[in-house]
């Protein structure tokens, strides 16, 4: 195939209704033959092209990517402008244009927006040097995109990173939890951080199943799930034993709630403060790690707490959300405007409500 003159003519046509089956009538005629083109012919192909992205639409410029993403064939120069484009005109060709190399990504991944970065995490293949960036520079989404990507590569590094991301992400723990290719030593590193919920789902899955996990996972998660499983037996006798005390006068609440909030032990503080005010041990939970400040209120001046255990129990939340913890004039206030009569009437509206 030769690409002549005749085509600069065509592209300076400056009927609008035209660029578009312009654009596409070139694009066809240069891939025509599967003949090597020479430099001059791409060259040529590049500058009608560039001249006709000047008039071209929006929704023009989208076909033309969406045709070459899957093009390995395409210029280099022509691929490579696209990925910088607007994320409408570049998605198709971050996400799957094999004329990219890994250099190539790694540049734009360096300066993009996020939802560039997103559209490189679903290629079908991504290197390790590519995932490291990736990671480094992505979003919680991009994280989750990459570990239930099959064709993604990662080094220790960035298995490292994240998992230490992971932490308060369930979709990123499962994600991790069934890549086949998880290092043991890795697994080890997972299997603290894996939520109940998460565990529940994994033996629900089958445990013994190498088909969902991997095996330094599978050896990693029982060994947690035993050990947790003594420490949660442990614990729950101490809280049963606090509680325990509280009634016999041995123990105050208030030193009991601050040692629990400090040890940044919620489970057994929500333990404590379920047993106390006699409802589930989830809604305690949910009350404590969440956002509801009146309900907390509730719950505390209902057990009798003072504003130094409140105070505890609020920096625990605020680090189990890792947020900095800013005290609250007026939070603190409300609690202390709350009385302990006023309490106890709200939760028995509550339970009736819930009843009804």
């Amino acid at each position: 195939m030769y690409l002549t003159t005749e085509l600069l003519q065509l592209a300076k046509d400056p009927s609008p209704p035209n660029r578009r089956d312009l654009l596409r009538q070139i694009t066809d005629l240069f891939f025509l033959e599967e003949n090597e083109r020479s430099i001059s012919e791409e060259n040529l192909f590049e500058e009608v092209i560039w001249r006709l992205f000047e008039d071209i639409d929006l929704s023009g410029r989208m076909e033309f990517a969406e045709r070459i993403s899957d093009r390995e064939d395409a210029p280099h120069n022509i691929v490579l402008y696209l990925a910088r484009n607007e994320i409408a005109i570049a998605w198709p060709v971050l996400a799957r244009s094999r004329v990219l190399t890994d250099a190539d990504l790694i540049g734009i991944v360096a300066t993009a927006e996020d939802r560039a970065i997103q559209a490189v995490s679903e290629r079908p293949s991504l290197s390790e040097d590519v995932t490291d960036v990736l990671i480094a520079r992505g979003s919680q989404l991009v994280a989750r995109t990459l570990v239930n990507n099959d064709g993604a590569r990662f080094s220790r590094g960035g298995f490292s990173k994240l998992v230490a991301r992971s932490e308060e992400d369930e979709v990123l723990q499962m994600g991790l939890a069934c890549r086949e290719d998880l290092p043991p030593e890795i697994a080890t590193k997972l299997a603290p951080f894996l939520s109940e919920k998460i565990q529940r789902s994994l033996v629900e899955r089958g445990l013994a199943l190498p088909k969902y996990l991997s095996k330094g996972m599978l050896e990693a998660l029982r060994a947690r799930m035993e050990m947790v499983s003594e420490e949660r037996s442990h614990e729950t006798k101490q809280v049963r034993q606090i509680v325990a005390d509280l009634k016999a006068g041995r123990a105050t609440i208030d030193c009991e709630i601050i040692d629990l909030a400090k040890a940044d032990r919620a489970f057994d503080l929500a333990t404590l403060v379920a047993e106390l005010c006699c409802i589930e041990h989830a809604v305690a939970m949910k009350t404590l790690t969440g956002t509801n400040d009146e309900t907390l209120i509730v719950l505390f001046r209902m057990i009798g707490a003072d504003s130094n255990a409140f105070e505890s129990a609020l920096q625990l939340r605020a680090r189990r959300q890792r947020k900095l913890y800013v005290r609250s004039a007026s939070l603190m206030r409300a609690f202390e405007d709350m009385d302990g009569t006023t309490a106890q009437r709200v939760m028995r509206f509550l339970a009736v409500r819930k009843q009804t």
